[in-house]
């Protein structure tokens, strides 16, 4: 299953770069599509900036964070964000005890890209 999901990477995580760099380009274009919708959203959310320009670049930038998660490493290895079962400490729950110190112990969490 590894060179599959080696194989894979690059394609899932292809949309996500192309959009957020698109995006971050020309956010004209999509924010004169999305205005409708957003508009009223922001108008109610306080923290949001009522700019519809620039919660797209917000967006851009997201997705382009995300692509880099999802891709391969340039330590040829998986990234953590987007490995199915994460071993890093902050992904594990702490019991009453204390926190869980095998990685076998740990559920299967983080994101799925």
């Amino acid at each position: 299953m590894r060179p599959i999901t080696t194989l894979a990477r690059p394609f899932v995580a292809a949309p996500y770069i192309m959009t957020g760099l698109e995006t971050l380009r020309d956010p004209r274009t999509r924010a004169e599509q999305v205005a409708p919708t957003v508009k009223p959203i922001a108008d109610r959310v306080d923290w949001l900036p009522k700019d519809p320009e620039t919660l797209v670049r917000i967006e851009g930038a997201l997705s382009l964070g995300t692509g880099r998660c999802c891709s391969p490493g340039s330590s040829g290895g998986s990234p953590r964000c987007c490995s199915p079962r994460s071993s890093s400490p902050r992904s594990r729950p702490s019991t009453a005890t204390g926190p869980r110190t095998t990685p076998s112990a740990a559920p299967a969490s983080g994101p799925i890209c």
